[in-house]
């Protein structure tokens, strides 16, 4: 089994190759695009075939991974592949159907979800739709098949491969969008996803593994569709939240939809750098605790996630927050996207960043109920507390337009998290919650002092490149200098794992 410290280091450093090429993307079609009603378009085409991916495939791989693991770390690895085999073409044939009906309807659909777009807009997002469509396959299939690779503990190649699909991305989006306008971007990032799922192929394509077969009645198969079909069922309200936003944001003046996904989008990187690591890893690593029944390793190694994901995630929201503006204004402001447009993102991403908490740490707690494959649990307060945000949601919109919405996913996000914890408390037992309340507090106030290093400074900075290194690395260095000042254990095990690594290395 792989060294956790190593893996997460590897996973997180493609992570942010990935990021950082989604990140000039970005730049990109700002400069392209701005905040306008062309960008507004394409979101609307896109959030659709989004949430048919999410509601469908979003649960799969945590629902498949702990059935294949089980199968594997009992030597009936011939089963493991019929059963693998059997999901993904399961997944290939309904979502080609499901495909065929979202382009057929393109127009019926976008007036549900985007009521308020103005008739040459919604024109144009028809247009885009028939592009945006079929990359629903193509995020499926790049899903589970990182999932073949992360169960069997090999996370290097399916850390890549997004690396390398966001760079021909880029690429496309240079090329495509100065030639075809807002259907080039459409066009891109499908070529894009295209790429990144064909560098996956070979897992399953290697030794005869894939085979073209439905054994849907295999007690494996039977066992992954029993516990994925409360979520599916949950899925359509918990995964509701673009639409939503979407459907509200379309009334709103002309922007409005750029400005929350220009704003999320910053959000989102940031989860996903900061979550992406420590979750791909210790998934499988919890999996095979409970195919040992292991359940006090269980325990341990939720803890012990979750007071590292803390570590890194305190500091994030409190530095980002201090440094929001500049940090827009660096990123986006050029071509089409004017200073009006920086203000109205970055306080929008100030407002997000607070979902960051609920996001990151509960991509811990979610996997806990996976590996238990507890999907009920999931699906009925998942369910309860996606309705309850159905309600308040409308109510925030019309409180304060788009930073209303904004709010209304921060505690979507972070009533998630709370009820996670304290459901999986009392299923698996203490978890350590001293511990983790100990370390939460001294890290919580390491990452207050740095976020004040970095705001009083940035009043003394003009230059907003300037600022914004200048002032991040003074709450970096005011942030690790804390942790050490309090004592915070985490960063002491971390401090030496790494000097373990360093000599591991040399010694090689």
């Amino acid at each position: 089994m792989n060294n956790p410290f190593k893996s997460t280091l590897l996973v997180t450093l493609f992570l942010v190759l990935g990021q950082g090429m989604g990140f000039f993307t970005q730049m990109a079609i700002a400069a392209f695009y701005g905040a306008n009603a062309n960008m507004d378009a394409f979101l609307a085409a896109n959030v659709a075939p989004q949430y048919l991916t999410v509601v469908l495939i979003g649960s799969l791989n945590f629902v498949f991974m702990p059935i294949f693991v089980d199968y594997m770390a009992t030597g009936r690895v011939e089963d493991a592949w019929k059963i693998a085999s059997s999901i993904l073409n399961i997944c290939f044939i309904s979502l080609s159907f499901l495909i065929v009906l979202g382009m057929a309807f393109s127009d019926v659909i976008l007036r549900a979800i985007a009521p308020g777009l103005p008739e040459s807009t919604y024109l144009l997002a028809v247009k885009i739709a028939l592009v945006t469509w079929p990359t629903v396959l193509a995020v499926a299939a790049s899903t589970l098949l990182a999932g073949i690779y992360q169960s069997q503990f090999r996370f290097g190649w399916p850390a890549l491969a997004p690396v390398m699909g966001a760079a021909a991305t880029l690429i496309f989006v240079v090329a495509f969008s100065q030639r075809w306008g807002i259907v080039g971007l459409a066009v891109a990032t499908a070529a894009g996803l295209v790429i990144q799922t064909l560098l996956l192929l070979p897992i399953v394509l290697k030794m005869g593994c894939y085979r073209f077969l439905l054994d849907w009645r295999h007690p494996g198969c039977r066992r992954i569709l029993s516990l994925l079909a409360p979520l599916l069922l949950a899925n359509i309200f918990t995964k509701s939240t673009p639409v939503v936003e979407r459907f509200l944001a379309s009334s709103m003046p002309e922007g409005s939809i750029s400005h929350l996904n220009y704003a999320f989008c910053l959000s989102s990187s940031a989860i996903l750098l900061l979550s992406t690591g420590i979750g791909t890893v210790i998934f499988p690593r919890m999996a095979v605790n409970m195919a040992s029944n292991d359940l006090p390793a269980f325990r341990q190694s939720l803890s012990t996630s979750l007071r590292f994901m803390w570590l890194a995630v305190a500091p994030a929201i409190s530095i980002g927050m201090a440094l929001s503006f500049p940090l827009v204004t660096l990123a986006f402001q050029r071509g089409n996207f004017n200073a009006t447009d920086s203000m109205e993102v970055a306080q929008l991403l100030r407002i997000y960043l607070l979902s960051v908490t609920g996001a990151c740490l509960g991509s811990i707690t979610s996997r806990g109920f996976y590996v238990l494959k507890d999907t009920r649990t999931i699906a009925v307060f998942g369910g309860v507390e996606s309705i309850a945000y159905l309600l308040y949601t409308p109510w925030l919109a019309l409180w304060g337009g788009t930073i209303g919405i904004a709010w209304s996913y921060v505690i979507f996000m972070n009533i998630s998290l709370l009820w996670q914890i304290i459901v999986l408390r009392y299923k698996i037992g203490n978890i350590d919650g001293p511990a983790i309340i100990n370390s939460f507090i001294r890290v919580s106030m390491a990452a207050f002092i740095a976020g004040i290093a970095a705001w009083e400074l940035s009043a003394f900075i003009e230059n907003i490149m300037a600022r914004l290194i200048l002032c991040g690395i003074t709450g970096a260095v005011a942030y690790v200098s804390a942790i050490f000042l309090f004592r915070v254990p985490e960063a002491f095990i971390l401090l030496d794992a790494a000097k373990i690594s360093v000599k591991q290395g040399r010694t090689h």
